[in-house]
């Protein structure tokens, strides 16, 4: 799979990508958040993770043990919602773990770069389902190749322009549909 650059490019020679913009398989998901956070661990100095999601009544065993896990340690701040913006140092073995467990499963998790938060490299929404990136060029390779077979790795802007053409493909087939129809008050009919 090539890798091609996007047009925004951060400041250290990141250009955002989209992992996977048609993940519709929780597996898929998974993988793609863990492939993802696996690249960019090096880099992270921060994690922020909420522990809720949207498949509560499907959460696997482990995942529901991750979840308690973040929730306690969302506790042990005396304040705000336990399970929202839980955060996590990365360079930790068993934050990590439970960050590469839970992600796919979140509703949101965000990586920086900078212990001030300024500089976001990751963010992963709506329980892996919706997940970009600020990588290198190296970086996206590499990501791509973890998930060759299972998900894109795209440059943003380009998912961008597919979508957009996908758009005005539909638009101009149903503005066709419509004219093709029988004038009248019971087109339908």
């Amino acid at each position: 799979m090539s890798v091609m650059a996007a047009d925004h490019k951060g400041g250290g020679g990141e250009r955002t990508y989209v992992v996977g913009n048609d993940i519709v398989d929780r597996g898929d998901a998974t993988l793609a958040c863990q492939a993802l956070l696996d690249v960019l661990r090096y880099r992270a100095v921060r994690v922020w993770i909420d522990a809720y999601s949207d498949y509560t009544d499907e959460l696997p065993p482990v995942v529901v043990q991750a979840q308690d896990w973040l929730r306690d340690k969302g506790r042990a701040r005396g304040s705000g919602d336990p399970g929202m913006g839980i955060e996590l140092d990365p360079a930790d073995d068993r934050s990590w773990e439970v960050v590469r467990t839970y992600a796919s499963w979140s509703i949101h998790v965000e990586l920086a770069a900078d212990a001030d938060a300024y500089q976001v490299i990751a963010c992963l929404h709506d329980c892996g389902y919706s997940v970009t990136a600020e990588l290198t060029t190296e970086e996206a390779a590499e990501v791509s190749r973890k998930l060759v077979d299972i998900v894109p790795v795209v440059p943003l802007q380009e998912a961008r322009e597919r979508d957009d053409t996908e758009w005005t493909k539909a638009r101009e087939a149903r503005r066709t549909e419509r004219k093709q129809r029988p004038a009248g008050l019971f087109r339908g009919s």
